[in-house]
């Protein structure tokens, strides 16, 4: 299953495109603190697995953090085209 192309966008990196997808939600415990949930899954046609990350929410998410975050999954094992 792909991301959906409403709210989400899409990023080159390294000559490869992929799409992402942002959300943002209230950490339950903390409710002044927030927590960051980035999607990513490379954008052909039939795109292998999504690679999903969480983290603390600190400020704006840049296309450089993307691309960042991705290079780094990539590094650790993710393979964006397999099934």
């Amino acid at each position: 299953m792909s991301i959906p192309h409403k709210n989400s966008r899409v990023v080159v990196v390294d000559g490869k495109s992929f799409r992402y997808h942002v959300k943002i939600d209230n950490i339950n415990d903390h409710p002044d603190q927030r927590k960051l949930t980035l999607t990513i899954q490379e954008n052909v046609e039939f795109p292998g697995k999504a690679h999903q990350t969480s983290e603390r929410y600190f400020g704006a998410i840049t296309p450089s953090y993307v691309c960042e975050t991705i290079r780094q999954a990539i590094k650790y094992g993710w393979n964006p085209s397999s099934k």
